[in-house]
């Protein structure tokens, strides 16, 4: 058995021990806010400086980000290829 690994680096941004991202989303909206690291929108720490990055200029949730801070995350994928 082969196995190919990808790692990719990002931030998220973590209040109180939970992680910003979608929570809830169907065809007529989304709700955003913070939840499980398994919803957490995860940045490109190249574009995303401060937590407010993670959402538009005039969001409704620009107050919860701002009392956020971003961490460092490492998201690995092994693939395991049978041969």
């Amino acid at each position: 058995m082969k196995r190919v690994t990808k790692k990719r680096v990002g931030v998220v941004a973590e209040k109180d021990g939970k992680y910003w991202g979608v929570q809830r989303k169907d065809s007529h909206f989304t709700v955003e806010g913070f939840g499980d690291i398994t919803t957490a929108n995860i940045s490109n720490p190249k574009f995303c400086k401060r937590p407010t990055d993670m959402t538009y200029g005039r969001s409704p949730y620009i107050r919860d980000l701002k009392q956020a801070v971003l961490k460092k995350v490492i998201i690995k994928t092994t693939y395991e290829i049978e041969e």
